[in-house]
């Protein structure tokens, strides 16, 4: 599965828009949307996307299958 298919699917299960995600990762919109789009395989801020996202890397490069998988449990 692509990256942006899976960036789009985490946004719309946290209700969450592309302006919100780069707001609050401190990636331009721009960036945002060329990932979700499918401009790129990869971005150097994919830990941050990840982290604001709810799942990690690996889920959005599409390495596991499970958005929660291997998360770091933050109390």
């Amino acid at each position: 599965m692509r990256l942006g298919i899976r960036i789009a699917e985490r946004l719309k299960a946290l209700n969450m828009t592309q302006a919100e995600l780069a707001r609050r990762t401190g990636v331009p919109q721009t960036t945002i949307n060329g990932l979700v789009r499918g401009n790129s395989r990869t971005s150097p801020h994919l830990i941050k996307v990840a982290r604001e996202l709810q799942t990690t890397p690996a889920y959005l490069s599409g390495a596991v299958d499970d958005p929660v998988a291997e998360l770091p449990y933050f109390a």
